[in-house]
């Protein structure tokens, strides 16, 4: 008797589980928020002033010395891309002016909407010590400066601090690191790198050869391998002109064989590439946890 009304109840609960599933799945509020996911992301406004360096929505303030905020209607939304192209962390607030929430905007991005601001489009405003402000054909050129600095390429490899090779591969990282190279010039890593004890170099292993074969001896800045294989993986990202490069003729942990870069002072082994974009670039080398990282940023002059 006990397990009829056992098996009953279990019979009665998966019934209501399932209704309830499909009813919850089918609700037209849930497609949507499935299909356009931009809707989410969107945020109507009914009242939208500046007020010193606050730009105050329905009661919520945006620090305009943080960000800028770009005012946007339907006539000016082929600024939409300009947009896109900068960074996340530097993209200005964005206010559409309209009616109805507008259905161009990208599906990644939050922006605001409202009927009326009060203020022309395009326009774009922040704040520094003052109130300051572009409107019309100058928001623009101030879209295009926004985008820089701009990430083009980034490398990495495991690099466990710990012994002397790991702290050489985070100097020299930290020799190259803040470098500026301009348009067609030519990098060269021992411009950069000293591996001398008395520039804070180690002893870390480094692959000699002989007459009678290979051999991984300890020697002064033994290590730095791993930082020009690094630079070398962002150089590549980044598109960049390698200009010279060496393999290790045996294989290293941090690299697949012939994908390392080797550099080699005193057998005249350099690491070079030339700047082929039309903009100067800043490389930003450090040690992230278990692993030495390379960025590379287009900058503006």
């Amino acid at each position: 008797m006990e397990q009829a009304k056992l098996v009953r109840k279990v019979i009665c609960w998966t019934a209501v589980v399932l209704v309830g599933a499909v009813v919850f799945a089918s609700c037209p509020w849930r497609v949507g928020l499935i299909l356009q996911p931009w809707q989410a992301r969107a945020i109507a406004a009914r009242d939208v002033k500046i007020e010193g360096q606050y730009l105050n929505i329905d009661g919520h303030s945006l620090d305009l010395s943080l960000k800028a905020a770009l005012f946007l209607d339907v006539t000016s939304q082929s600024l939409i891309p300009d947009i896109m192209v900068i960074p996340a962390e530097r993209r200005p607030y964005i206010i559409i002016q309209a009616e109805q929430q507008p259905e161009f905007m990208p599906s990644d991005t939050e922006y605001y909407w409202a009927p009326n601001t009060g203020t022309m489009s395009p326009a774009l405003v922040w704040y520094e010590q003052k109130l300051v402000g572009y409107m019309y054909s100058a928001v623009e050129p101030e879209l295009f400066k926004m985008r820089y600095p701009l990430l083009i390429g980034q490398g990495r490899v495991d690099n466990r601090p710990g012994d002397g090779a790991s702290q050489n591969a985070i100097r020299a990282g930290e020799e190259i690191s803040g470098a500026v190279v301009k348009p067609g010039e030519i990098f060269s890593f021992y411009e950069y790198v000293d591996p001398a004890e008395d520039n804070g170099y180690a002893e870390g292993l480094t692959l000699f050869t002989w007459e009678e074969g290979q051999e991984w001896r300890p020697a002064v800045g033994g290590g730095i391998c791993k930082t020009s294989t690094a630079l070398n993986f962002a150089v590549e990202n980044a598109g960049l002109e390698v200009i010279e490069r060496h393999h290790h003729t045996d294989a290293v942990s941090y690299a697949d064989l012939g994908e390392d870069t080797a550099v080699a002072r005193s057998g005249g082994w350099d690491y070079q590439f030339r700047n082929t974009t039309d903009k100067s670039i800043r490389i930003i080398g450090q040690q992230n946890g278990d692993a030495l990282e390379f960025r590379i940023y287009a900058i503006l002059d």
